[in-house]
């Protein structure tokens, strides 16, 4: 068996933490009578938003997510964020949900 080098083993551990930590949904949806993107969660209370475009949508939601974690007592650091738009799923990365 070959050894791993170290970059290969802290990227293993990463993966298996990432692999234990619960996932946070928001679901983002395209109102077309209003021509705006808006998300809501039923996994992070009091998330609600709206926005013009996809990204900046993304934008807000990466804005609001940490402080909504922190005033409902949710470990952001110990949780992850997945926005999901029909079949599309954008994690956010870990340093833009950590408070």
């Amino acid at each position: 068996m070959k050894a791993m080098r170290q970059e290969d083993q802290e990227m293993d551990v990463k993966e298996r933490t990432i692999a234990k930590s619960p996932i946070l949904s928001v679901i983002a949806e395209w109102d077309d009578e209003s021509k705006t993107f808006f998300a809501y969660s039923d996994d992070i209370p009091g998330l609600a938003t709206e926005a013009a475009t996809w990204e900046r949508l993304i934008e807000r939601v990466e804005a609001i997510a940490p402080e909504l974690l922190d005033l409902n007592h949710i470990d952001s650091a110990a949780t992850h964020i997945a926005i999901q738009h029909k079949n599309l799923y954008v994690p956010l990365k870990r340093e833009q949900v950590s408070a």
